[in-house]
């Protein structure tokens, strides 16, 4: 903790610029950094996930496709048209995720908050992120190590704001935890 990590996501989506140096990016990037970010307690579900994707600059035929995967994804029935003040922490999980994973930018980064839902979902977006990362570059940022390993094929390990090590999954999986 401390350092660095989601200050460098944030500079990578471009919602922080730095103070010197400079982020070169090569493609559009979605963030998923906080649960919850832009989405209101009193608009339905649907609603927050509507304007989400307005937010992420969807044409109107991109949004029509990305709120169809997310009403078919999400799984939450007549509940997606209720205010999400109604919500389990469960299910507005579920729809943060299923929201930021319903755009396909050419870099998904996520600042720990894989865990949606129960043991069924959990496994569904494991699926969903497997699929998604073929055709998308992932930047993760997480102290579950079993997330690294199931999803990545490099890691960084960040200490103190500096590189400690770089290179392969296994490598820095087992160094960190040795040092750990």
């Amino acid at each position: 903790n401390g350092a660095g990590k989601t200050t460098l996501l944030r500079l990578v989506i471009k919602h922080l610029e730095p103070t010197s140096g400079s982020v070169h990016i090569t493609g559009d990037t979605q963030g998923m950094l906080q649960t919850g970010i832009g989405f209101h307690d009193e608009l339905s579900g649907f609603e927050n996930s509507k304007n989400s994707l307005i937010y992420n600059g969807l044409s109107k035929t991109e949004r029509v496709a990305a709120l169809r995967d997310v009403i078919e994804f999400v799984e939450l029935g007549d509940m997606l048209f209720h205010p999400i003040k109604t919500y389990s922490l469960g299910m507005r999980a579920r729809l943060e995720f299923a929201t930021a994973t319903s755009v396909r930018p050419s870099i998904l980064v996520i600042d720990e908050v894989m865990g949606a839902g129960d043991g069924y979902f959990a496994k569904k977006s494991a699926e969903r992120m497997r699929e998604f990362i073929q055709s998308t570059t992932l930047l993760l940022v997480t102290h579950a190590l079993p997330q690294i390993i199931d999803y990545c094929d490099r890691a960084i390990w960040l200490d103190e704001g500096r590189v400690r090590l770089d290179g392969e999954v296994k490598d820095v999986v087992a160094a960190y935890e040795k040092a750990m």
